[in-house]
Order: structure tokens, then sequence, then C-alpha cells
């Protein structure tokens, strides 16, 4: 059986391969694609862009579920990975955005099958709940893929606690998402006059919007002036009463934006000083939003949960450990005298890493002769 390899290791042995190539084939790219437009739909969007601007032929299926009601939801989901499972037959690699939760056994059904048909496997994992502990579906998914898979993670902590918990998920490779993010971001500035708090998600309480704005509401009555601006859908009834609650409480100081994009979401990140996301959401891995935020600049205060400690690292703000009391923590923070953090500069390095690692991508799913099923 293989062992675990890094990114350099893996490259080398695929470029190797490369050089005896005849025949250019597609890749199968199999994800889900906007709408609705979600943190992994937008990857998978962008990141097929990226591949296909460096001449990757592409075949793409969409797995996100059609339909308005949760049978027609269920059969449209169904269908699509069927397709994917006996799709291109003259594609020798395929690439699968890995479902979350309990989609997953569909993902390692259509695995599987692609395996057996001699398939070259790269998982792109988005979540995760997975990774954290073992669970079994993600030991579905590895057993059916095959030791030669690659699992594709978001940085090098989730790569270590994948194989730690799943070490049948033998090879890894670490793409981080900062390609991701729209390069206008980089040459914003922040407007705001004094402090002025953002959170931008999917608003709701498992998403940190409670302490949003208890975090506001306590700068305030402790004599630190703050405003605070959310923007993003409320999506639950914990985020409908964290807001009513911050339009009471802060008055003027208090905006809500609703949902935004392209050059609202711009207008967003020039009106704030610091992004917040105090999120508990259990697959949260790398979100885009807490990218584009360092990429504009702007300080992140976050939990310390999936991939935002190693997103931040050292420059671009403060982690906050789960157990800790976030809004205490965070006051007390913003309430003190420290040297700003670059966050742009923090964004810089992760999108210089970034670009390595997508050619090393780029060189895994090159054109190359189907490999002997079931290896």
């Amino acid at each position: 059986m293989d062992t675990p390899r890094d990114n350099e290791a893996r490259i080398e042995v695929f470029q190797m391969a490369r050089s005896t190539e005849v025949k250019a084939v597609p890749l199968l790219y199999a994800g889900p694609f906007p709408p609705p437009a979600h943190g992994q739909s937008l990857c998978t969007q962008v990141l097929a862009e990226r591949l296909a601007a460096h001449g990757v032929p592409l075949v793409r299926i969409d797995l996100n579920a059609a339909g308005a009601k949760p049978l027609s939801r269920l059969l449209s989901k169904l269908g699509r990975h069927l397709r994917l499972a006996f799709a291109a037959q003259d594609a020798s690699c395929v690439y699968i955005s890995a479902n979350s939760n309990a989609g997953m056994w569909l993902t390692a059904a259509a695995a599987g099958v692609l395996r057996i048909r001699g398939k070259r496997l790269l998982i792109h994992h988005h979540a995760y709940d997975h990774v954290r502990r073992r669970r079994a579906s993600m030991v579905a998914l590895a057993r059916a893929a095959g030791p030669r898979a690659t699992h594709i993670v978001l940085g090098a902590g989730m790569a270590r606690q994948l194989r730690l918990n799943t070490p049948e998920a033998e090879n890894t490779f670490v793409l981080n998402n900062a390609g991701l993010v729209d390069d206008t971001l980089l040459g914003l500035r922040s407007s705001a006059a004094g402090l002025c708090l953002g959170h931008l998600s999917n608003l709701s309480g498992e998403k940190g919007i409670a302490e949003v704005v208890d975090l506001a509401i306590r700068l305030n009555r402790s004599g630190t002036p703050a405003r605070l601006v959310v923007a993003g859908p409320a999506t639950d009834e914990a985020a409908r009463a964290a807001i009513a609650r911050a339009r009471e409480a802060l008055g003027s100081a208090f905006t809500c934006l609703g949902p935004v994009s392209g050059g609202q979401k711009r207008d967003f990140f020039t009106r704030i000083t610091h992004f917040v996301l105090p999120t508990r959401y259990r697959n949260e891995a790398s979100p885009l939003v807490l990218l584009e935020a360092m990429a504009a600049g702007i300080p992140c205060i976050a939990t310390d949960i999936g991939c935002i400690a190693d997103d931040i690292g050292a420059g671009g703000g403060l982690v906050i450990p789960l157990a800790d009391d976030f809004v205490a923590t965070a006051a007390r923070y913003l309430s003190e005298a420290h040297p700003a953090p670059d966050a742009r500069a923090r964004f810089s390095e992760l999108r210089q890493a970034h670009e390595a690692q997508l050619s090393g991508l780029i060189a895994l799913v090159a054109p190359r002769h189907p490999i002997p099923a079931w290896q």
C-alpha cells in the first residue's frame, strides 16, 4: 500500500507519469455549482474556472440538487450522482467535491464505482466535521476510493487530522482557498472613522450573529464606541432575534445590509475596521469570507475551528479558542492598544502558497492514460 506523501512528492510522481502521455483526455469535474451560492459551490465554480484557464480540459457535472420539495431534491441528487458514477468514458481522472454529513455516503458510492471503472480519483474536502473525528461515512469513502486516491484538503492541520482519524485516506494534498478570492478586494481601503465591526455570512446562531451583537453592545457599554455592520440573509430565528436586539440596543450605530455580492460586498469591507466570525458551525473549514476580509486588509477575530487558525496565522488577527468566552476576549482585545495586524500581508502569504499548490494540482490532474481497475 502507498504511504502518505506530501505535495512535493506526489507532484514529482505524477510529473514523471506525464512524460509518457500520448493522448489528451478531459478531467471529469463534479461538485455543487451555484445556484444556490454557498461556500462550497463558490469554491467549486472558481476552481473550475482557474483550472480551465490553465488549459485543463473539463467535463463538468453539477451535483447540486434541484427541486423545491424534499423528495424531488433527493431524487435529483441521486440521479446526478448516478450520472457521475457512469459518466465520461474517456476521462482517466475524476475530481469530486465531496458531500458532507449524510451526503458523504453518496460520494462514497460514486467513488467506488469510478474506482472499479479504473478512474484516478481526487476527493476535495470542504467540510471539517468528518476530519476532526473518525466517522463511518468518511471511512467508507476512503475505502471506496482506494489507497491511490488523493484527498485534497484546505490546510496542513486538516491534512494531519484526516490522516490521524482516517488513516485509510493515505494521500493528502493541501490546496488553500486563497486563490479563490476576488482580486479586486486587494485594492480596497477602509473608509471607516473609528471602530466598526463587520459580520458577513448566512446569518444564523451557529455562525455567531448573537455573539457579534453582544460584542458590539458590550464595547459601547464599557466606554469603547463601536459601530456594527452585518450582511447576509437571516436564516433562522436566532439571527432575526439578534438583529432586532441590535437595532434596539445600538440604534444608529447598527446597519443591516441584507444579502450582498459584487460591488455591494466590496462596499461592505470598506465600511468596517474588523471582521468578526464567532462561528461554531460543525462543518466550518476555511470560510472564504474570512480570506476576503484579509485580502481587503481587514483584521479578523474568529473562533479556532476548522482551518481558521491556519488561515489567520500570526498576522491576520485574533483566534479565540472555542472553550473561551468569545465576547469577553474579543472586547478586551479591541479595547487595548496593540500593533495593528497586517491582514493583507498574511493574505499575500496564503495567496503565494496557493499558486504553488495550484501548479501541483494541475500536475496531478494533467491528462494521462487510465490506470488499471482496482489499483
